[in-house]
């Protein structure tokens, strides 16, 4: 997740949080969003993330990903992410009950996209993550626009999705 846009930029299924799964999700996002400008990675201190494995990845960077433990290294802890994962949980996946492994990607792969490109963010002035991670100016006056927007989507999916009692 980047950190000051709220956008994922990556995310993976696993059967478990290991050290492999941690360094191939962090190969993969620093591939497709690598810049000119150093990287600052915050973890918790967890051993998915501080092991030799991780830290095997982060050197081959040439220090351009600088790894800080979180209420270690720096006074604030990772509740950004932890935020998200609360989100994502709750109010997309736990909705959609998946049955399986292959239903849980798939639905996954529509909610960051969602979460990415449609949900627009009041923290952001309005502004999806993708356009504050792709440098559109923050303007509150944005967020009505896209709110009303996103009201009106959420007012004909949940009419599609009433129960039969209901309609």
């Amino acid at each position: 997740m980047d950190h000051y846009s709220k956008m994922i930029l990556g995310y993976s299924v696993e059967n478990s949080s290991s050290p492999k799964a941690i360094k191939t999700l962090l190969q993969q996002a620093y591939l497709k969003h690598k810049n000119e400008t150093p990287i600052t990675l915050v973890t918790d201190a967890g051993v998915e993330n501080v092991n030799n494995t991780v830290q095997e990845f982060l050197n081959t960077t040439n220090t351009n990903i600088k790894h800080l433990i979180a209420q270690k290294d720096i006074p604030f802890s990772n509740s950004r992410i932890e935020a998200f994962n609360k989100i994502i949980k709750h109010q997309f996946l736990l909705p959609r009950n998946s049955e399986n492994r292959k239903q849980l990607e798939t639905v996954l792969a529509i909610d960051v996209q969602t979460y990415n490109t449609i949900r627009p963010q009041l923290s952001l002035k309005g502004n999806t993550l993708t356009e504050t991670f792709s440098g559109k100016p923050l303007d509150i006056n944005h967020y009505k626009t896209h709110f009303d927007n996103q009201k009106s989507l959420r007012i004909a999916q949940n009419q599609q999705n009433r129960c039969n009692g209901c309609k």
